[in-house]
């Protein structure tokens, strides 16, 4: 009996152990934006709201559901001479792999409403997420982060192969 129970007990110390370990590797690659899957759809949050930048006929807004079912919900317009010339379907979703035992976070973009494309979620540092997809043309990063509390921004970027420029969003909250 004494023996069974020192083997419980060092089964469960090595148990434990282990669990500790793993909890420190999880907790290193979260800083360094490798474990995507130690996020949560609330992490981002802070991104829901209506947002807007540009006045009268020039504009551009966009606007996030808050976080609900596993996903955020999002739509862009862009308006020029007060004339629609772009939209796009957003959300922020939570998906696992069929071989993953755990959940990843994805911004899904359809421009004008066509084909959608995925970017995964890489880094979260407070109020700062950074979406990538290397192997898309352009964009293969997409950034969005909070300044206070009434102006969100987006950063939209390829890499060095990229014609396309990069270029930032400065959205401030819709006033009611």
């Amino acid at each position: 009996m004494t023996t069974t129970l020192w083997m419980r007990f060092g089964a469960a110390s090595f148990l434990c152990a282990g669990l500790g370990s793993a909890a420190m590797l999880a907790t290193e690659d979260q800083k360094s934006g490798t474990a995507p899957h130690t996020y949560k759809i609330d992490d981002l949050s802070w991104m829901s709201g209506s947002w807007v930048q540009g006045t009268g006929e020039n504009t551009t807004d966009e606007n996030w559901s808050h976080a609900a079912g596993g996903a955020l919900m999002g739509t862009s317009r862009t308006v020029k001479a007060g004339k629609l010339v772009f939209f796009e379907y957003l959300r922020v979703e939570t998906r696992r792999a069929k071989d993953e035992d755990f959940d990843r976070l994805y911004y899904v973009a359809a421009p004008n409403g066509g084909k959608s494309t995925r970017f995964e979620l890489v880094k979260l540092e407070g109020k700062k997420a950074v979406f990538e997809n290397p192997k898309h043309d352009f964009p293969k990063r997409i950034s969005y982060w909070r300044e206070g509390d009434d102006v969100l921004k987006a950063r939209v970027e390829g890499d060095e192969t990229s014609t396309e420029k990069p270029f930032e969003l400065t959205f401030k909250a819709r006033k009611p």
